[in-house]
């Protein structure tokens, strides 16, 4: 019998523009309510890493940045562009350790939910160097594990420093399971298409202690 539940899955975006209405997400409560650790990876940054966790917490809502505010300021208010809603924002902390080290290192970022699709966010580093670094990426499935815990597995879109690839996460005490592990392989395999499938081949399990 399975051992997971999937309350929803798809393509995600790049891969199935022409249904780009079908992109519901999980709520902010989802992400936020617990401690995410990342199972298994095909991003290169986490192959030398262990115990990676991710927590998640919901910031103010916060209007998009518009190139054009200096200018649009001086303008009179009926020839000034109508200003964008407010969009949700979460702030974003990885805390992890180097295969051969104990010392706990993080990564502090703020992700704000894309304009038009709500399972999309846009991370962007903290710090002077971080902030150089914006990322892409889109949670393309999700749902329950049995015995308690989440899952959602994540697209990350290709940036300067990273190769497009894939994470899935989990939370719960204990580690996901191998059954559970291939059955949401499974899931993704079956959504038919050949780039995804392929990157599904590149999955690590990441080390947890």
């Amino acid at each position: 019998m399975p051992i997971i539940t999937t309350t929803s899955l798809r393509l995600p975006a790049l891969y199935s523009l022409e249904n780009s209405d079908n992109t519901g997400g999980p709520s902010i409560p989802y992400l936020c309510n617990e401690k995410w650790h990342i199972s298994a990876s095909t991003l290169p940054i986490w192959r030398t890493k262990r115990n990676c966790t991710v927590t998640y917490t919901a910031l103010p809502l916060e209007a998009p940045i518009s190139r054009l505010n200096s200018l649009t300021a001086y303008l009179p208010s009926i020839l000034a562009p109508v200003p964008s809603p407010p969009l949700p924002r979460i702030d974003d902390l990885v805390h992890y350790q180097e295969q051969t080290s104990d010392a706990v290192q993080s990564i502090h970022a703020i992700n704000t939910m894309w304009p038009d699709n709500p399972a999309g966010w846009s991370w962007v580093g903290v710090g002077w160097f971080l902030s150089l670094i914006q990322c892409e990426w889109e949670i393309f499935g999700y749902g329950k594990l049995e015995g308690g815990g989440n899952w959602m597995v994540m697209h990350f879109r290709k940036t300067w420093l990273s190769p497009e690839g894939l994470d899935l996460f989990t939370t719960g005490e204990e580690k996901l399971s191998a059954q559970a592990y291939e059955e949401i392989m499974g899931l993704v395999r079956k959504l038919g298409n050949g780039e995804l499938e392929a990157l599904v081949g590149e999955f690590e399990r990441m080390a947890r202690d």
